[in-house]
Protein backbone atom coordinates (compact mmCIF):
# COMPACT_ATOMS: atom_id res chain seq x y z
CA UNK A 1 0.00 0.00 0.00
CA UNK A 2 1.36 3.42 -0.89
CA UNK A 3 0.11 6.11 1.46
CA UNK A 4 0.90 9.58 0.23
CA UNK A 5 2.11 12.59 2.15
CA UNK A 6 -0.97 14.61 3.08
CA UNK A 7 -1.88 17.90 1.49
CA UNK A 8 -1.20 20.89 3.69
CA UNK A 9 2.10 19.56 4.99
CA UNK A 10 5.54 19.96 3.51
CA UNK A 11 8.69 17.99 4.21
CA UNK A 12 11.71 19.93 5.30
CA UNK A 13 15.03 19.19 3.67
CA UNK A 14 17.15 17.12 6.05
CA UNK A 15 19.30 19.48 8.07
CA UNK A 16 17.31 22.44 6.71
CA UNK A 17 17.59 25.95 8.06
CA UNK A 18 15.51 26.45 11.22
CA UNK A 19 15.14 30.18 10.41
CA UNK A 20 12.94 30.14 7.37
CA UNK A 21 10.07 32.03 5.77
CA UNK A 22 6.93 30.19 4.78
CA UNK A 23 7.07 29.13 1.13
CA UNK A 24 3.28 29.30 0.86
CA UNK A 25 2.44 32.82 2.06
CA UNK A 26 6.01 34.21 1.80
CA UNK A 27 5.39 36.41 4.86
CA UNK A 28 5.33 34.37 8.05
CA UNK A 29 8.22 32.81 9.91
CA UNK A 30 7.93 29.16 10.85
CA UNK A 31 8.15 28.18 14.51
CA UNK A 32 8.24 24.89 16.40
CA UNK A 33 4.85 23.36 17.05
CA UNK A 34 2.67 20.35 16.34
CA UNK A 35 0.11 19.45 13.72
CA UNK A 36 -2.40 16.75 12.88
CA UNK A 37 -1.65 14.56 9.86
CA UNK A 38 -4.40 12.60 8.13
CA UNK A 39 -3.48 9.86 5.65
CA UNK A 40 -6.09 8.22 3.47
CA UNK A 41 -6.03 5.53 0.81
CA UNK A 42 -8.92 3.44 -0.44
CA UNK A 43 -10.81 2.31 2.70
CA UNK A 44 -8.10 3.23 5.21
CA UNK A 45 -7.97 6.53 7.11
CA UNK A 46 -5.23 7.14 9.66
CA UNK A 47 -4.91 10.28 11.77
CA UNK A 48 -1.78 11.15 13.75
CA UNK A 49 -2.16 13.93 16.33
CA UNK A 50 0.58 16.02 17.96
CA UNK A 51 3.08 15.48 15.13
CA UNK A 52 6.17 17.70 15.60
CA UNK A 53 6.36 20.29 12.85
CA UNK A 54 7.38 23.82 12.01
CA UNK A 55 4.26 25.98 11.67
CA UNK A 56 3.92 29.29 9.82
CA UNK A 57 2.92 32.06 12.22
CA UNK A 58 0.96 33.79 9.46
CA UNK A 59 -0.96 31.14 7.47
CA UNK A 60 -0.59 27.99 9.59
CA UNK A 61 1.16 25.89 6.91
CA UNK A 62 2.85 22.88 8.55
CA UNK A 63 6.34 21.67 7.60
CA UNK A 64 7.27 18.16 8.76
CA UNK A 65 10.86 16.94 8.95
CA UNK A 66 11.67 14.22 6.40
CA UNK A 67 12.54 11.68 9.09
CA UNK A 68 9.20 12.27 10.86
CA UNK A 69 7.36 12.00 7.54
CA UNK A 70 9.08 8.71 6.69
CA UNK A 71 8.25 7.36 10.15
CA UNK A 72 4.57 8.29 9.79
CA UNK A 73 4.32 6.67 6.36
CA UNK A 74 6.06 3.49 7.56
CA UNK A 75 3.80 3.28 10.62
CA UNK A 76 0.70 3.93 8.51
CA UNK A 77 1.74 1.19 6.10
CA UNK A 78 1.81 -1.33 8.97
CA UNK A 79 -1.58 -0.18 10.26
CA UNK A 80 -3.11 -0.45 6.79
CA UNK A 81 -1.66 -3.94 6.25
CA UNK A 82 -3.54 -5.08 9.37
CA UNK A 83 -6.79 -4.18 7.58
CA UNK A 84 -7.61 -1.24 9.83
CA UNK A 85 -10.21 1.09 8.35
CA UNK A 86 -9.96 4.05 10.76
CA UNK A 87 -7.20 4.69 13.27
CA UNK A 88 -6.52 7.81 15.36
CA UNK A 89 -3.44 7.99 17.52
CA UNK A 90 -0.96 10.42 19.06
CA UNK A 91 2.46 10.65 17.44
CA UNK A 92 5.23 8.69 19.10
CA UNK A 93 8.82 8.87 17.88
CA UNK A 94 10.21 5.53 16.80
Amino acid sequence: MNLRRPCGTRSLIKGGNKQMKCIMCKHGNVIDGTTTVALERHNTTIVFKDVPARICENCGEAYIDDSVSRGLLNHAEKIAEEGTEVDIRHYQAA
